[in-house]
């Protein structure tokens, strides 16, 4: 887009009908430099706020894969550390993971910024049909659309079952 108004902005001064040594300035040629002065204005704010998002994103992204893999290797640590929930005071930051096989409905919806009812939907079809074996199974089962799931993926885990009640202190004979 930038470089587009920065064409603009050339062609207008071409086009402009006064000559080149004329110390007065046509409607053409005031427009042009309008367009070239804002042009490199919006796009220093546009790169700073880019450059400031991106280094957050990064992090966060950074922590929620070594999370996953901290996940993968020992699951029942995971859970003990309090991995995927916002919902727990915990010293662990794992880039704001969501548990969706064990967070609360409320904090569900808030963390993901899902509808109170589409939370909900999920929190239920988890005790009906069992934990979460993928993220992409929210999808699977009906519970979010394509667009919502590509947007909060990349925030879900699912810790698996067995860790999690390990954790908890189940065992299969109590």
């Amino acid at each position: 887009g930038y470089l587009a108004l920065f064409a603009f902005g050339a062609f207008l001064m071409e086009l402009d009908p006064t000559p080149i040594d004329s110390p007065e300035s046509s409607t053409a040629e005031g427009f042009g430099t309008l367009v070239f002065v804002v042009n490199g204005i919006v796009a220093a704010v546009h790169g700073t706020v880019v450059a400031v998002h991106s280094t957050n994103t990064t992090r966060d992204w950074f922590l929620r894969e070594q999370a996953r893999q901290f996940a993968a290797t020992d699951p029942a640590q995971a859970v003990y550390f309090g991995i995927g929930r916002p919902d727990l005071n915990r010293s662990y930051d794992d880039g704001g993971l969501i548990d969706v096989n064990n967070v609360p409905a409320a904090e569900l919806a808030r963390s993901a910024r899902l509808n109170t009812q589409v939370a909900q939907r999920i929190v239920a079809d988890r005790w009906q049909r069992g934990p979460f074996q993928r993220p992409d199974e929210l999808l699977a089962r009906g519970l979010v659309t394509e667009r919502v799931l590509r947007r909060i993926a990349p925030r879900l885990i699912t810790l698996p079952p067995a860790a999690t009640q390990a954790a908890a202190g189940w065992t299969p004979s109590g």
